[in-house]
């Protein structure tokens, strides 16, 4: 017997159709149970569909064959479509026309968020509905299940790339690599480099790994779309050796350059760095003494920096204590939510230390109470976390004597950063009037230390504006200004924020 929709049973029906359209758990169980079906009326597959091939706007996902009885007059058509391979897998309904064509905009937005934008052939199955009016009565059609086979648009992105000039044009020159974070290059697809200033202009391609070695070398190199002498920092690049090399131009402000390029986007950027430290602080729920607080004065507040290593500034470190789910992410500028570092960007995560703990790749958990070294190096955007083993000894007090309050070792105490854990990291603000002379007396120049309000424990450095004190080391120079000074007593490190 043929089931008739009452209006108001239809209007129901398409409010649940609409953009707003959620998610269910279980597709069969909520596909619509009360269509009809006539034995003359199917959907049926068509072809596997590679959308980077589609030039229109639209595709045809499905045929359907035969029509339907005299007097029904359909309206519209749509497909409720999961992943083949997923028991249980969520429905999302996809509009169509009446002849099986689909939105390419619609397809490729399902298949990223489903599968990911590795340009993979996705097996999906289709159940087809239509929508049909017999006298003046809506009716829902059930044209039956297909399967779909579909390939997203995107290029293929290999694993990792490499400059190609800037101090070696040959062919097989992998002296400088751009990497990633680690993890699926479609999640993460930003590969990142950082070299030297040279005195001069900068001339470069870029390799795919695939290229290096290959005959065809020069034509599957990866090119600037603007003319060299458009200085360009940032833009589009083309691949196939199409355009010319990107130029850096010479700048004495600079003594580093970082080199960025998103390979799924196909864009580039390349910033400039003084050599100052490119510092990242942590935020969460168990950072600092106020959690979750990314203010832009927050730093020894609510944000707690990574540390530079003296040796290699593109190497930050942090080593403190965590309590068990204690949450947290980085930030790369006080205030700004815009820029960050997360669960996805741990190389490896080793899941008796860390959990995505929210579920959402975004919030670093950490699984068991403990002292844990966090590691995050520029070059690659890639961050570690491991077990501290040491045994930190606890401060109450830590101060700041030098010249410039007249080393009074009591004076100048900093403020503990931490009261959710155990605190090893102090700040203080601090204005020195004059630049520290580390030329007069070279072997008792100038400076500064961190003391545990006396002499008995005390560290010293000889970096500026980061660098790691130890005990007894040589007075810390600075410079004129007004500075948040941070500090962790387990490594030593120090660092000046203006």
């Amino acid at each position: 017997m043929k089931k008739i929709f009452s209006i108001f049973a239809f209007a129901l029906l398409l409010a649940s159709c609409t953009d707003d359209y959620k998610d269910w758990a279980d597709p069969q169980s909520y596909l619509p149970d009360d269509a009809i079906s006539f034995a003359g009326f199917a959907a049926s597959g068509v072809d596997a569909i590679d959308l980077g091939t589609v030039e229109e706007d639209s595709v045809q996902i499905f045929n359907i064959n035969g029509t339907v009885p005299e007097g029904y007059e359909l309206g519209n058509a749509r497909i409720y479509v999961y992943p083949a391979d997923s028991e249980g897998a969520m429905p999302q309904i996809i509009s169509t026309d009446l002849a099986g064509v689909a939105s390419v905009v619609d397809l490729q937005n399902y298949i990223v968020s489903e599968f990911g934008a590795r340009p993979e052939a996705r097996s999906m199955v289709g159940h087809v509905f239509y929508n049909a009016v017999k006298d003046g009565l809506s009716v829902l059609i059930d044209a039956g299940e297909i399967t779909l086979n579909i390939t997203p648009e995107a290029p293929i992105i290999e694993e990792a790339y490499y400059l190609v000039g800037y101090e070696d044009w040959s062919d097989n020159n992998t002296n400088y690599q751009l990497m990633n974070g680690g993890g699926d290059v479609y999640e993460d697809p930003v590969f990142n480099v950082i070299v030297p200033a040279t005195g001069g202009d900068i001339y470069f391609k870029v390799a795919p790994q695939s290229a290096i070695g290959d005959p065809n070398f020069w034509d599957l190199i990866i090119c600037a779309v603007t003319e060299e002498d458009d200085d360009a920092m940032e833009g589009k690049f083309a691949v196939g050796n199409n355009g010319k090399a990107f130029k850096i131009p010479y700048s004495a402000e600079f003594a580093e350059y970082k080199i960025s390029f998103n390979m799924l986007d196909r864009t580039y950027k390349i910033t400039g760095l003084t050599g100052d430290a490119d510092v990242w602080y942590m935020v969460g729920s168990c950072i600092g003494s106020s959690a979750w607080n990314n203010a832009a004065n927050g730093v020894g507040v609510g944000l707690i920096p990574l540390y530079p290593s003296e040796s290699d500034p593109t190497i930050l470190s942090y080593t403190g204590k965590f309590p068990t789910g204690g949450q947290f992410k980085m930030i790369h500028t006080p205030g700004d939510w815009g820029e960050q570092l997360n669960y996805t960007n741990i190389s490896n995560p080793n899941s008796a230390i860390v959990s995505d703990e929210d579920g959402d790749n975004h919030n670093i958990g950490i699984v068991s109470e403990g002292f844990y070294t966090i590691t995050l190096d520029l070059s690659k955007m890639a961050l570690t976390i491991e077990p501290y083993t040491g045994t930190p000894s606890v401060y109450s007090t830590i101060t700041m004597p030098g010249t410039y309050q007249g080393w009074n070792v009591s004076g100048n105490a900093m403020t503990a950063m931490s009261s959710m854990v155990e605190n090893h990291d102090w700040v203080a603000k601090v204005t020195f009037d004059k630049d520290a002379d580390v030329t007069t007396n070279p072997s008792d120049p100038e400076g500064f230390k961190f003391a545990n309000g006396t002499w008995d424990v005390n560290w010293g450095g000889s970096g500026y504006p980061y660098g790691i004190g130890t005990q007894g080391g040589p007075n810390i120079p600075y410079r004129k200004g007004t500075y948040t000074v941070c500090f962790n007593d387990i490594t030593g490190a120090y660092l000046f924020v203006k």
